[in-house]
């Protein structure tokens, strides 16, 4: 299961009850701090401030397991999100040289084309901008960690 909240819930000392629930009746897969510009946008519209989001993956407890008192020690995949290709305004950021010269990439696109009754697939090569987003790494050292229960740098 896959939870979103506010990152104070899980180091505020008065919500210390939230966090023992999760780890009694779940364990932790992965915790992952998020920016908080993917949400603002959403949140103002509810009228609410934003707060800093974290991610977390949970494996809920069998119930053998919950009547037991003491858990084995696990690993749990972390990581921290600075940056997921959007800015406070919900507008697309795309990643920049170091001078601030927005990156131009080469890309090999597959193009599905319809001639008639006939589907013709080419690959044609494209120049086009990336957006700036630390989300699919994240994704697939998760992925990673899961299989290998290590992420390698």
């Amino acid at each position: 299961m896959g939870i979103l909240l506010p990152d104070g819930l899980l180091g505020n000392p008065s919500d210390e009850y939230i966090r023992w629930w999760i780890l009694r009746h779940c364990e932790v897969l992965a915790s992952v701090d998020l920016p908080v510009n993917p949400f603002k946008v959403t949140v103002k519209e509810y009228g609410l401030t934003p707060a800093l989001p974290s991610f977390l993956v949970l494996r809920r407890r069998s119930q053998e397991e919950l009547v037991r008192t003491e858990h084995p020690e696990y690993k749990v995949f972390m990581a921290v999100i600075d940056r997921a290709g959007v800015d406070p305004r919900g507008n697309l950021l795309f990643q920049r040289a170091p001078d601030g010269e927005e990156l131009i990439f080469d890309e090999e696109v597959i193009e599905r084309v319809r001639m008639g009754s006939e589907v013709q697939i080419r690959r044609v090569n494209r120049r086009d901008r990336r957006v700036d987003d630390e989300l699919p790494l994240v994704a697939e050292k998760f992925r990673e960690f899961l299989e290998t229960g290590e992420v390698t740098s």
